[in-house]
């Protein structure tokens, strides 16, 4: 519908190790390559923080960007 989609995927490697995949894909007639990129330094810089050892504690209004 608005043409912005985000599959996340967990990437199960050896010795149980698992690692979070996030895939976008966008209609570039409706979003710039730069929209998009930053939009993914976003959520890349909201998993960071909530990957840290408080990181639950943070409510999403909390992350500053």
């Amino acid at each position: 519908m608005f043409g912005l989609h985000f599959e996340i995927m967990d990437d199960v490697f050896e010795e149980d190790q698992h690692a979070l995949r996030i895939v976008t894909t966008y209609q570039q007639d409706r979003y710039s390559t730069a929209l998009v990129e930053s939009i993914c330094d976003k959520i890349s810089q909201i998993l960071a923080i909530l990957n840290t050892t408080n990181g639950s504690d943070y409510k999403l209004g909390q992350v500053l960007l």
